[in-house]
């Protein structure tokens, strides 16, 4: 397998860090909460990117002070954004 890349950004975040994850259903009624927990087929932990995790689980995004944009650049090993994810 390759690699996957998320690129972009969000506007209207608070500053700091705030985590990115991908969930397990394609379903954002309920205020997103339909869209279920974090995608975890392997019923793993939370961990960062060179640790054990969720697949789900793509680290941290950062929101810096007077910055109107919050940049996205995640590249990661193990996740795949196909129907065949597993």
């Amino acid at each position: 397998m390759g690699v996957t890349i998320v690129y972009g950004g969000i506007t209207g975040l608070e500053p700091g860090a705030h985590g990115f994850h991908a969930h397990r259903d394609p379903d954002l009624g309920n205020g997103c909460l339909a869209a279920g927990p974090h995608y975890n087929p392997f019923n793993m932990t939370h961990g960062f990117h060179n640790m054990a995790r969720h697949l789900g689980d793509l680290g941290n995004i950062f929101t810096w002070p007077k910055e109107p944009v919050t940049p996205i650049h995640i590249v990661d090993s193990l996740i795949s954004w196909t129907q065949t994810m597993v």
